[in-house]
């Protein structure tokens, strides 16, 4: 074997490890983040129909610098009235939380994030008609 082809051999192999490496990186990167700058504003409540626990989240996508959009967000979800003629009981407020929270506290400790499926609203836009809703039942979390 000749001096040169060996060079080229070793050059070769530590230009496809870098590849690989940068590649691996990149992917992960893109992975782990994938809605890091997007948070949730808005309101859960909580009614016990026969017993049991139900609570509605009632919210929006803002992005994470976007205070202005996250203090509206919470003015539009403030109250639900009667919805589907339960009297709601306990109402919290939440204001910038990460998606990948609302994607636990609705699905469990290893739940998916929400967010990819929530369309995000400008301004203008944030009423309480376009809010977007979830139910969360205590009998479907506990087995």
């Amino acid at each position: 074997m000749t001096k040169t082809s060996s060079t080229k051999r070793k050059i070769l192999s530590t230009l496809m490890a870098v590849s690989a490496a940068s590649g691996l990186l990149l992917t992960s990167a893109g992975t782990a983040d994938a809605q890091s700058g997007k948070r949730v504003c808005g309101h859960w409540f909580k009614a016990y129909p026969n017993n049991m626990e139900v609570v509605y989240f009632k919210f929006f996508k803002v992005g994470r610098s976007q205070t202005d959009e996250c203090d509206r967000a919470l003015q539009v979800t403030n109250d639900i009235g009667k919805k589907w003629g339960l009297t709601w009981k306990d109402r919290t407020g939440f204001e910038m939380k990460t998606c990948e929270w609302l994607g636990q506290w609705l699905y469990g400790k290893y739940g998916t994030d929400p967010c990819p499926q929530i369309k995000q609203y400008g301004m203008p836009d944030i009423t309480s008609q376009n809010a977007t809703g979830y139910w969360y039942d205590s009998r479907k979390a506990n087995g």
